[in-house]
């Protein structure tokens, strides 16, 4: 063996392998996935949806970008920087993806998994909703109702930072053996007696709470009114 074939070989062998990136990691450091989108939060979230690929895609150009969608096709059509590559493999979640572009809801979608030998690709796949628009779509007789026992103090001052839409908690005060809403980690007033009536038929842990207005009487004081839902299995 030569001297320059023995250093060579001595080169290769002192070199540190290098662990290959992973998908997942790429895909991480590549596109951050939203907690909201214009106020509405992930309803569901579907991962690694298998995607019917069209013909001569690059996998590489496509892996780890986000995903447009067209909903004229059906199944629904995808996309990367306008360039069509595949429909949505599955029906059902197809169809979701077109109902929720309907209602104008966001939808949001990243390539996340590809193989090349395969020649396959999936995608994990978000919606977003407005919890308190939808609850009222399936509920739209709810009845708002007034807090009381929130027109000075704290519990003033914490309304002012309520939103309709807000989700709210329940604690039951044993002393006033009244229902006290809280909005976040802030207390914002107690159920009247119609509201608590609903609650107690229901069972606490099975309704759903929202923040339906904030207002103000001819006094400047602030007031809150919430819905109460049944909570979905």
């Amino acid at each position: 063996m030569g001297i320059f074939s023995f250093l060579k070989k001595n080169r290769q062998q002192e070199q540190p392998k290098r662990e290959p990136v992973k998908q997942e990691q790429k895909q991480q450091e590549t596109v951050k996935i939203p907690a909201m989108i214009d106020g509405q939060k992930i309803a569901y979230q579907y991962s690694k949806v298998d995607v019917v690929l069209a013909g001569g895609v690059n996998l590489d150009g496509i892996f780890a970008q986000r995903v447009q969608f067209d909903v004229s096709c059906s199944p629904v059509a995808l996309a990367v920087n306008g360039q069509y590559f595949g429909t949505i493999g599955n029906g059902k979640l197809s169809e979701m993806v077109s109902d929720w572009f309907r209602r104008g809801e966001p939808v949001f979608a990243v390539v996340s998994q590809i193989d090349d030998e395969r020649y396959s690709a999936t995608i994990d796949l978000y919606l977003y909703r407005d919890e308190l628009k939808y609850l009222l779509r399936r509920y739209p007789e709810a009845k708002a109702y007034k807090l009381t026992g929130n027109r000075r103090g704290e519990l003033q001052d914490n309304i002012s930072y309520c939103e309709r839409g807000d989700e709210c908690a329940l604690d039951y005060n044993f002393d006033k053996e009244k229902y006290l809403v809280s909005a976040g980690v802030s207390d914002i007033g107690y159920l009247p007696a119609a509201a608590a009536k609903v609650v107690e038929e229901c069972g606490e842990d099975n309704v759903s709470v929202y923040v339906a207005a904030v207002s103000s009487d001819d006094e400047g004081t602030d007031e809150v009114s919430v819905y109460i839902f049944p909570k979905r299995n």
